[in-house]
């Protein structure tokens, strides 16, 4: 296929939704970082749903456009995404004074614990093993295979503690819990006309189910992880939607975001880390909290993506997530 024929065919809309998942989990942990933990909660937690379900969905589509091997799929996801992955955990860990004799801080690389949005990697890596098998199945397997983890999922809604750890429950919570979007990005993509469809003609339902489910979560804190990712889908949803509308667009700061989400995913939290002292320097100068928060986070995304525009994103490039 010719270069004209790839940019009729690439898909602007989940390209921008890329850009909004990296905005969603940059949220989550600027809130974290600087005590917004409320808002975190009920609005941000578990972006890495948006992650997955892009992860899923591209999986599906370019094996659809260009089908390939395991074996150059798997060589593929080991440059991409586990070699940027142990390039900047190393040398970060080397950075703030590991020894790299320790095999604890050998340990803490490949499970993902030099920074805390790092465990994702390890986490997604094993279900990248069994991706080959997941683009060669028929759509009936698909379904059947994704309607048991959504049985799972319900069956055990609880989000289990931050981080990868090789044991027993903790693992079966963490793929309990994420596994069923990660299936639901290929099923997407093999059934996006249908799928959207049904978004656009619900969108009243949709927009009443993530407010209801905003509503909720501070009210019945026993169900939030379940009520959170029924949140997520719902927003994600609409903003399905919004991208839809502006997809024959080239919108500069999204496909910015989009393009550099790996780096940003990998350097955002330990930009926020080393910078308290000047947020709380900026913020404090502007007098409406809200408005002060939205700047300073802005303010971070533009300085970060500055940063991203640098030759270390030519590690990550735009291939990882």
């Amino acid at each position: 296929m010719g270069r004209d024929g790839e940019k009729r065919n690439f898909d602007w809309q989940m390209h921008y939704f890329r850009a909004f998942a990296i905005l969603m989990i940059m949220a989550t942990h600027y809130c974290g970082v600087f005590g917004f933990s409320a808002l975190d909660q009920y609005f941000f937690r578990s972006s890495t749903i948006f992650f997955l379900f892009i992860s899923g969905f591209l999986c599906q589509y370019l094996f659809t456009s260009r089908p390939q091997p395991p074996l150059t799929y798997y060589k593929k996801k080991l440059q991409h995404v586990i070699c940027p992955f142990l390039i900047f955990s190393v040398g970060i860990g080397l950075l703030r004074g590991d020894s790299p004799v320790s095999l604890g801080f050998w340990r803490d690389v490949a499970l993902g614990r030099i920074q805390l949005q790092y465990w994702y990697i390890p986490f997604v890596s094993v279900l990248f093993l069994v991706s080959p098998l997941l683009c060669r199945l028929n759509n009936r397997l698909l379904l059947s295979v994704s309607a048991i983890s959504l049985v799972i999922f319900c069956a055990f809604p609880v989000r289990p503690a931050v981080g990868f750890a090789l044991s027993w429950s903790h693992t079966f919570q963490l793929y309990a819990y994420f596994t069923v979007f990660y299936l639901l990005g290929f099923v997407y993509c093999r059934y996006k006309a249908q799928m959207f469809a049904a978004i656009k003609k619900h969108v009243a339902i949709i927009a009443m189910i993530a407010v209801a489910a905003t509503i909720v979560m501070p009210i019945d804190k026993s169900h939030i992880d379940a009520v959170n990712a029924i949140q997520k889908l719902a927003i994600g949803s609409l903003v399905l939607i919004v991208l839809d509308m502006i997809k024959g667009h080239k919108i500069w700061i999204l496909d910015l975001l989009a393009k550099h989400s790996f780096t940003l995913y990998f350097i955002h939290l330990g930009i926020f880390l080393q910078t308290v002292k000047y947020h709380d320097l900026v913020a404090s100068r502007i007098l409406i909290p809200v408005i002060s928060e939205l700047i300073v986070f802005c303010l971070y995304v533009a300085a970060m993506l500055l940063a991203a525009s640098l030759p270390i994103n030519k590690i990550t490039k735009r291939k990882g997530v």
